[in-house]
């Protein structure tokens, strides 16, 4: 229920902006959570209604960004003896632990139709999850360049990638975070 009003409220906030396409996968193998959107990225050309994929990962993962160094930002042997796969996604960002707790969303643009300045596309995708998070009774804010913060704690973080001739934007909602578990297995700061 609660995953379905984000979606109404997240939905409801860009369709004033821009025709887009929704596609919400609803549950889905940690795997394909992070194919569906690459996926679809390569199939968007320049004629490309903008692509808002939807999904939440039916069981955990760590998720390293595109140019990080795994040795260094997680801990692989706790990852091996907790059966936590580690995969690389083709978006920057920082490494992250993922559930099934969390709500991703990707817009994927032509990139004809997305801005070129990431003081401009970052707020873009943004402001329209910090407005849901204040639907839900939520104080967030957008903390430039590319996070969301609650009572000065960054809650939720977001990268972009150029893939083929798409631009892709990556986030998430978190319901519920397992903090213990993403203390062991990556090693970040306690921001």
């Amino acid at each position: 229920m609660l995953k379905a009003f984000v979606r109404l409220v997240f939905v409801i906030k860009w369709g004033r902006f821009m025709r887009l396409r929704v596609i919400d996968f609803g549950m889905v193998s940690a795997l394909r959570s992070q194919a569906v959107f690459h996926g679809i990225a390569k199939t968007i050309t320049a004629n490309s209604d903008p692509v808002l994929v939807m999904s939440s990962p039916s069981e955990p993962y760590v998720c390293v960004g595109m140019h990080q160094q795994i040795d260094r930002e997680v801990d692989e042997d706790y990852c091996r003896q907790n059966n936590l796969p580690i995969y690389r996604r083709h978006v920057g960002g920082g490494a992250v632990y993922l559930d099934k707790n969390q709500y991703f969303t990707q817009f994927i643009y032509p990139e004809n139709k997305a801005p070129k300045l990431a003081s401009q596309l970052y707020p873009l995708f943004i402001e329209p999850v910090v407005r849901t998070y204040k639907e839900l009774g939520i104080e967030a804010q957008f903390r430039p360049a590319n996070d969301i913060h609650v009572n000065g704690r960054k809650i939720g973080g977001t990268g972009a990638a150029s893939i083929d001739d798409a631009t892709v934007m990556a986030g998430s909602f978190m319901f519920d975070f397992d903090t213990a578990t993403m203390a062991r297995c990556l090693k970040v700061p306690s921001e």
